[in-house]
């Protein structure tokens, strides 16, 4: 399972440095307008809301446990109103769904004892950060496609660091399944 979800990570992260690098340059407003898109959040959204209450499962017990039903009732509910509520909701699905995802990779790569752990951690947590960034500032992803559009040397930068953390992810795919 560490392996997938390792794989999953990497494409999340290599996901932004390729826009920026491929489709930014040609498709300028294509870029700018996707972190706002709400056909794409919403989507997102019900995935990272469903995930989440599934994880809050854990946490309903004894009286509390009555609730978990309703969890799965609000989550698209939820979703739905996010629609009309919310601004920038493909980029602060995306995150939470990014945020959702780094959780349980960690837990794995604890749980098959992986080598090299804090490295894999630390890669992990600045990930983490930028997207708990990217939620809170949602605008920052388009005014970074914004400049990856207009700047050669932005968008090489951008697009090699996402590349190197996301091959630094594949590399640990591989190490776990061993």
């Amino acid at each position: 399972m560490f392996s997938i979800l390792t794989i999953i990570l990497a494409l999340s992260v290599a996901l932004p440095g390729a826009l920026a690098l491929f489709i930014a340059p040609k498709h300028r407003e294509f870029c700018r307008n996707i972190p706002r898109n709400r056909t794409v959040g919403v989507i997102l959204a019900l995935g990272a809301l469903l995930w989440a209450a599934h994880e809050a499962e854990v946490m309903l017990e004894g009286g509390l446990a009555r609730f978990i039903p309703l969890l799965n009732i609000l989550a698209p509910i939820i979703a739905f109103l996010s629609y009309f509520f919310l601004a920038y909701l493909a980029t602060r699905a995306f995150c939470g769904l990014l945020l959702l995802l780094i959780t349980r990779t960690l837990h794995e790569a604890f749980v098959i004892h992986l080598p090299a752990r804090p490295v894999f951690s630390a890669l992990c947590y600045i990930v983490a950060l930028m997207a708990m960034v990217l939620i809170a500032q949602p605008w920052m992803l388009r005014e970074f496609f914004e400049k990856s559009a207009k700047s050669k040397r932005f968008r090489a930068l951008t697009a090699s660091v996402c590349g190197t953390v996301a091959l630094a992810f594949a590399l640990f795919a591989l190490l776990g399944l061993s």
